[in-house]
């Protein structure tokens, strides 16, 4: 099957996933990785790194003077006379050397390998296993001259159907905010979504890339965490990219532009954000919640927990398990639209023995004043997370003034609208949410007994 009759069969999927170039991302992870992995056997890795590059650029700077026709042979008697510590790497850049006969093509590809330098240098592994969530296989590269329209993730069923139970969830709530697109592959099951088996022979080429790129992975001299629980995943999970700023980008640009009508909608989006993470137990963006091993159960965070779980985060061992809020997953775009991003949730954990989520949930939405405990709550996560060290001040006055925003009433009555609307709206569209409490463990499997059965 073709990759443009392939891109066309995923339904709904088209405008952003294309099987040839999926293939491309992969294949190009996997030469990253093969060469990462000799190079990190050296003495003195990052040496080698700048040596590749050098050599490389020089080749490619080379490539004026050549006759058109004589361009491959060029390129490949080049690769003859590669530095010595070099020596095992051309192999892997010949099989995409031979099949290029322009200049043009040469001169692309060569690029290409360039930008690999700037992967290496930083860690192949280290960056490939990125997310919390299932290792990060393909992502955007750190130059933003080459355009990458989707990610892939490689993860388990359980990343696959909650992050589809969150998007569910948060399309019914309008336009407050916008939650990528995305297919999953069954590697195992030969499927792309409710794709024909005609896709197996593409399917069966990206498992073959990606679990080559993983054994390498595993075999390198870096400590790749969860890296076997990895391997057993089944699923390859391609969402959009997203186009828009990070958080923090966003707060020191556009923000500062906004009037006060705008700035009071985005904290109504923040509101609602919040109370949507704090009910499907999203904890990687504006978490506001967290379970406490010392005392067994789960608690609201504040700003001043926050601060103190940060500081006793660099202990040896760390009383509690916290990670933080991760802003990073709540982007804006150009026209103020709040995109959220990695919305797999934590249900997952009650197997771990953290039953409690749903009566932590039911004690604090029949608590008085639980709107503005919540409201309070996801402002002390953006407060704790936004706040600016003494010694930044000269370098960092658009996001003091975001600060002193979060303690205007105006703003601070925004978000809690925010909070109040999402849960009222919620519990009417899903009245079976109010019979989820008390149910411990079991919330998840319910949750998809309601939405994906």
């Amino acid at each position: 099957m073709s990759a443009t009759c392939l891109s066309k069969r995923v339904g709904g999927c088209g405008a952003f996933f294309n099987a040839e170039e999926v293939l491309h991302q992969a294949e190009t992870v996997l030469r990253r990785q093969k060469i990462y992995s000799i190079l990190s056997e050296k003495k003195a890795p990052s040496e080698m790194v700048s040596l590749l590059d050098r050599f490389l650029r020089t080749l490619l700077e080379h490539l004026v003077g050549i006759d058109e026709k004589e361009i491959t042979c060029f390129v490949q008697s080049q690769m003859e006379s590669i530095p010595k510590p070099l020596e095992q790497l051309p192999p892997i850049y010949l099989e995409k050397i031979v099949i290029v006969s322009s200049r043009r093509e040469m001169a692309m590809l060569l690029k290409e390998f360039v930008e690999d330098c700037s992967y290496l240098s930083l860690g192949m592994v280290c960056h490939s296993d990125a997310g919390d969530r299932g290792v990060l296989i393909v992502t955007d590269p750190f130059s933003q001259e080459v355009f990458r329209s989707f990610v892939v993730k490689w993860v388990d069923l359980y990343e696959v159907e909650s992050t589809r139970i969150y998007q569910l969830f948060a399309r019914r709530l309008g336009d407050f905010f916008k939650v990528p697109a995305f297919r999953e592959i069954d590697l195992k099951g030969k499927k792309i979504g409710l794709l024909s088996e005609d896709a197996a022979p593409f399917v069966d080429r990206v498992s073959r890339i990606y679990e080559e790129c993983l054994v390498l992975s595993r075999s390198s001299r870096f400590d790749v965490e969860d890296i076997g629980k990895t391997l057993d995943c089944r699923f390859l999970m391609i969402s959009e990219k997203v186009s828009g700023e990070d958080f923090f980008a966003f707060i020191s640009t556009r923000y500062q532009e906004m009037d006060p009508r705008q700035k009071e909608v985005f904290f109504k989006k923040l509101g609602v954000v919040g109370l949507l993470d704090l009910v499907l137990h999203h904890e990687d963006r504006i978490q506001i919640a967290i379970f406490l091993r010392s005392k067994g159960s789960y608690s609201l965070l504040f700003k001043e927990d926050h601060k103190r779980l940060m500081s006793e985060s660099g202990n040896e061992k760390p009383a509690e398990e916290y990670y933080g809020p991760n802003l990073g997953n709540l982007m804006v775009g150009e026209e103020g639209e709040v995109f959220l991003i990695d919305n797999g949730l934590e249900w997952d954990r009650e197997a771990l023995g953290r039953s409690g989520y749903t009566e932590f949930l039911n004690e604090l939405f029949n608590s008085p004043g639980w709107e503005e405990k919540i409201a309070q709550a996801i402002l002390g996560a953006i407060d704790a997370v936004c706040e600016v060290d003494e010694t930044e001040r000269d370098v960092s006055l658009s996001r003091i003034s975001f600060l002193a925003d979060l303690h205007l009433d105006v703003y601070v009555s925004s978000l809690r609208r925010g909070v109040v609307e999402a849960l009222a709206f919620l519990m009417s569209e899903y009245p079976d949410l109010g019979a989820l409490g008390f149910e411990g463990e079991v919330v998840y499997e319910r949750l998809r007994r309601l939405f994906l059965t």
